[in-house]
């Protein structure tokens, strides 16, 4: 077994696809982290499926791949969110212009830029499209701040594109992709922090134990954390008013939302 191999044995991975013609080169993507130990679990948009299916990618991931919000694959997480609580990290390959501006605006309409919104894991986007649209100042803006709340970017690279164009905007090459996830897996220097509200800093394979108990991660460790009887919500969320019974009275509590 070579070095590699040792690195992403025992991993878990989201790869996350998008509608863009590069999405036949996220089946190599899939392959060769299988090859290489990972688990990968997988998640398509609607688009996506147009240019490639949910069934080859099961077929190489061994896993039910998820398509929809709604669509049940495991009925204690409706939303799919607790899929990155589990993962070391989220790799959405090809990663296209219409999904970079949903995340950078905060929305979540399709299964993919939910998760990404409720990452615990750090995010990896791998952008492919036409070179205009790649260059296109909203779209650079979007990469801007995506980039400046710490989300990583592999590529895009120049070269021939579907559209008969020449120039940046093709989809790395899915080897170079395997050996900058393998370069972040093996060290922890390298690898991108989660965006977002932090989880504790607990291993993914530790975080993988605690969510197979049907906890979450960051609820288990306030509970331990948390003096007795202060609030376990985050600190900077907006307040709201709720009420609990207190000897045999109803009673006005302050508490987060």
């Amino acid at each position: 077994m070579d070095d590699t191999s040792t690195i992403l044995k025992g991993r878990e991975i989201i790869l996350a696809i998008c509608g863009g013609i590069a999405a036949y080169k996220s089946a190599d993507i899939c392959s060769k982290l299988v090859q290489r130990g990972d688990g990968v679990t997988v998640a398509m948009t609607r688009d996506a499926e147009k240019f490639i299916t949910p069934l080859t990618f099961q077929a190489l991931s061994a896993r039910p791949v998820h398509t929809d919000i709604f669509n049940l694959l495991d009925s204690s997480d409706p939303q799919h969110i607790s899929l990155t609580e589990r993962a070391d990290l989220m790799l959405i390959a090809p990663a296209t212009a219409n999904l970079l501006a949903k995340v950078a605006h905060g929305l979540t309409d399709d299964l993919v830029s939910l998760i990404i919104s409720a990452s615990a894991c750090p995010v990896i986007f791998c952008p492919s499209m036409n070179n205009r649209m790649w260059e296109n100042p909203i779209n650079q803006e979007n990469v801007t701040k995506l980039a400046n709340l710490g989300y990583t970017f592999l590529g895009p690279e120049e070269g021939w594109l579907a559209c008969r164009n020449v120039g940046a905007g093709r989809l790395s090459d899915p080897q170079s992709i395997i050996d900058e996830v393998t370069k972040m897996l093996g060290d922890p220097a390298a690898m991108p922090k989660p965006v977002g509200p932090a989880l504790p800093d607990i291993p993914a394979a530790e975080r993988r134990k605690i969510v197979a108990q049907g906890a979450s991660p960051g609820l288990q460790t306030r509970r331990k954390t948390a003096p007795e009887g202060a609030s376990q919500f985050h600190p900077r969320a907006p307040h709201a008013f709720a009420t609990k019974l207190h000897s045999g009275q109803r009673v006005g509590v302050a508490c987060k939302s």
